[in-house]
Parts: C-alpha cells; structure tokens; sequence
C-alpha cells in the first residue's frame, strides 16, 4: 500500500477517510506512466485515480468527499485529465465513477476506462 499509493514515485495525492481510528477508505491520484507499454497508454498530463471503500462505509458519502478533495489536488498540480480503469465485474466501481462525473471513452474484454476534468 505504501509503496503503490501513499509514497508512489508518481504520486500526487493520497486522501484516506476514517471514522474512530478506523480506516473506512483511501482515494490515490498519480501521473500516467510514460513507459507504459501496455494497451490503452496515456498522455503525461494526465492521472489515474484508484479508489477503495470499506464494506461499511459505502452510501454514506465518503467516496463523494474524497474525490472532491482529490479534485483539488488533481487541479492544482495541472492534472488535464483523470482516468478511472475498472474491471468489468465492479458495478460498484462503475457506477461510482459515473456518479462523480466520468464518462466511458475505452474499453476491452476487462475493463471499462473512464475519465473526466478536474
């Protein structure tokens, strides 16, 4: 966790939600990789968000107030674009992207890629 979201070398951000000491969720934005030989590459300006909410936490706001603080982040560090890549199996994950403003532009027979502007 550390080494992939909290202190990526492409690292922008990392938010966590927490109620009691207890970790309901993380939100982590980090710029594209420029040697990313993989299908679906993307321009250096823009980011990629990954999103985890706790069983417990879901439907109660948590995931709203943690991409609007992403946002921000994602805005003032010159982010052009956000994307979302989301296995095909996680309607939640679908449907939360879409609710916070994403909108579908690839896709292949596992994934769904979403993205939106700060």
């Amino acid at each position: 966790m550390i080494a992939e979201y909290i202190a990526s070398p492409r690292g922008i951000a990392c938010h966590v939600a927490e109620r009691d000491g207890a970790i309901l969720g993380f939100q982590a934005l980090e710029w594209t990789d420029p040697g990313w030989a993989g299908a679906n590459p993307l321009p250096a300006d823009w980011a990629l968000v990954a999103t985890f909410v706790a069983i417990e936490g879901q439907g109660t706001g948590i995931g709203r107030r943690l991409f609007e603080a992403t946002r921000q982040a994602a805005k003032a560090s010159g982010v052009v674009m956000i994307d979302a890549t989301i296995r095909r199996e996680n309607a939640g994950g679908l449907a939360y992207y879409s609710r916070q403003g994403f909108v579908d532009y690839w896709s292949d027979d596992t994934v769904i890629a979403k993205r939106r502007t700060p």
